[in-house]
């Protein structure tokens, strides 16, 4: 691949980090689950399917693609954070493979507009 080439996959790459925005079609229902990043840090690949009530499918994600694929919802419903110093350290006394993900830099989802309680 040449030096061009290169520098419109990270120049695309980057747009789509900054727009935050990703999909995760569930491979049960086929809907998708909207998300976007408020904060900076690491995702999953797979999601529990929570667009359909109901359904207990998993969502593969599209990767932050731009430009966004058409006939694919573009208002997040959802929401990646990385949660405040007290759930930090709710989640470090309590252990588990949460704590795992967000002491590695992963975030936790929440409906978006959701205050942390």
């Amino acid at each position: 691949m040449g030096k061009r080439a290169q520098r419109m996959r990270r120049a695309i790459a980057d747009r789509a980090q900054m727009d935050g925005r990703d999909a995760y079609r569930c491979d049960k229902c086929g809907r998708y689950t909207v998300t976007v990043a408020v904060d900076k840090g690491a995702t999953p690949d797979r999601l529990g399917c929570r667009t359909t009530s109901g359904c207990d499918g998993y969502g593969v994600s599209l990767g932050m693609p731009h430009p966004w694929p058409e006939g694919v919802p573009t208002e997040p419903r959802w929401e990646w954070y990385r949660p405040d110093a007290a759930a930090l350290d709710r989640l470090r006394r309590a252990g588990g493979a949460t704590w795992a993900h967000v002491e590695a830099g992963g975030l936790l989802i929440r409906r978006k507009g959701k205050a942390i309680t």
